[in-house]
């Protein structure tokens, strides 16, 4: 595909800066291999076209001075068979930002380009490599705070959802190619597809499209993860056990009442899925500005959470601060965390089995560290009740591709109910087009300039 301002040749560093083993410029267009031969000295280098994805050993020379810059290794992967489907050079320097540096400089002034963010996925997009499900897959990869995620965007990459929504697209091309013959053809008095058939086309259409987007509904917390919060009066251990659970002292513990005034966030995985642990500040009665303003953080939280971690301490009765939060908790999805379960244990069990499952009431000493092991156990039975295990081809985790979605079987239930009331064909034509056009966002058919724009925008220069 030819676009205009996508054929000159670009260049970017496509590893993270700072000083490493390796740093690697990737160059992509139709002068990526001139400039190469014109900086890369090599004895083998000498073929033409040159060996395709063959490391060669050799210098990078300045032509203007002769000036040796770096002993390199510089692969060329001939189009369309490379990343961007365009010529593309990668020359793996040494790595640090002077030499790395200097190396991309030599490239610019010899016929390149600065890259700019996403530049080079664009132009895989643009050529055919990818289309844009497989390309905003290569972000999430990137981006992939869990073992689940990472492979809910390979997935992704090698073209899973694709596959599914095309297959839907394809259908719809087909019926409206039948419904459009008969609103060309009325003379002939022919139905080439009775309203029934195409009724129950658009319902079978209907019925995957929903489950694509039960699908992305159950599975979005893989990406965005899910909000804990830690709650319970203060001094009752709530920072001990954040760190427990992170197995870091990120929060400040003292004996001290009170020392977290303020919301301390952590990422931990469980079950495969990212979980943000809030460690929030003691709920207790206070005349103190900022404990006040930290306690009201902390309810906000608490009443927002999709977990919550609500900590008593063993070793004292139950009193009007504990009752507080146990009347506001969520009523499934919140775990009992007794502490200091290594003291002598005077908390009103019986009152906590009126508020809690049995099997949600879990001891644990933050000193000695046990319990932890069934907490997580807790923690992550939540967590599954909450995200559809990432099993299966497609799972859906992009908020855009699930409004696309919802867009296209709004269209198609709009459609279903036109055939269904004999309306003209031309109607459900048209609302089959507007499902299309929907469906052809997420693959990138119908994608205006400012949704690739948007896209590209996320990634990192290089990539």
């Amino acid at each position: 595909m030819s676009v205009p301002g996508y054929n000159d040749t670009i260049a970017a560093v496509a590893t993270a800066a700072g000083n490493a083993a390796i740093g690697i410029i990737r160059i992509s267009g139709p002068a990526a291999f001139l400039i190469a031969r014109k900086i890369f000295q090599a004895t083998t280098f000498s073929a033409d076209p040159p060996i395709p994805r063959h490391l060669y050993c050799g210098r990078i020379v300045d032509p203007s001075d002769r000036a040796l810059l770096d002993e390199v290794l510089l692969a060329c992967m001939p189009a369309p068979h490379s990343y961007t489907g365009d010529d593309v050079v990668e020359i793996n320097c040494h790595g640090g930002l002077t030499g790395i540096g200097a190396v991309l400089e030599l490239v610019l002034a010899n016929g390149a380009r600065a890259a700019g963010p996403g530049e080079f996925t664009r132009r895989a997009f643009i050529n055919g490599r990818l289309d844009l499900a497989q390309a905003e897959a290569v972000i999430d990869l990137i981006e992939s705070q869990t073992s689940a995620a990472l492979k809910i965007a390979a997935r992704q990459m090698r073209g899973a959802l694709s596959e599914r929504v095309s297959a839907v697209r394809n259908s719809l091309i087909e019926l409206r190619a039948h419904l459009e013959a008969c609103i060309d053809f009325p003379e002939d008095g022919i139905d080439i597809i009775p309203r029934e058939r195409a009724g129950d086309a658009l319902l079978d259409q209907c019925m995957h499209i929903r489950a694509l987007i039960e699908n992305a509904r159950q599975s979005a917390c893989y990406r965005s993860g899910l909000d804990t919060v830690i709650a319970g009066k203060p001094n009752v251990g709530k920072s001990s056990i954040m760190n427990v659970l992170l197995g870091d002292d990120r929060s400040i513990v003292t004996a001290i009442p009170g020392t977290t005034r303020d919301v301390i966030r952590e990422t931990i995985s469980i079950a495969g899925v990212p979980v943000r642990l809030h460690d929030t500040a003691g709920i207790h009665t206070s005349t103190n500005e900022i404990e006040t303003i930290g306690m009201d953080r902390a309810l906000d939280h608490f009443a927002n959470a999709d977990i919550t971690l609500l900590v008593f301490d063993g070793s004292r009765p139950l009193d009007m601060h504990d009752m507080l939060l146990l009347e506001k908790k969520q009523p499934l999805s919140c775990i009992a965390v007794i502490n200091k379960s290594d003291l002598q244990q005077h908390s009103d069990m019986r009152m906590l089995m009126d508020f809690f499952d049995h099997d949600m009431i879990v001891p644990v000493s933050a000193a000695s560290r046990k319990g932890f092991e069934a907490l997580r156990d807790r923690l992550a039975r939540l967590v599954r009740a909450d995200c559809a295990p990432a099993v299966g081809d497609v799972i859906i985790t992009s908020l855009r591709h699930t409004q696309a979605l919802a867009g296209a079987l709004g269209a198609l239930e709009r459609a279903y109910e036109a055939a269904h009331a004999a309306l003209p064909f031309e109607l459900v034509s048209a609302d089959v087009q507007e499902a299309l056009h929907s469906l052809g966002e997420i693959t990138g058919e119908t994608a205006s300039a400012d949704i690739l724009d948007a896209i590209f925008s996320r990634f990192c220069i290089g990539k």
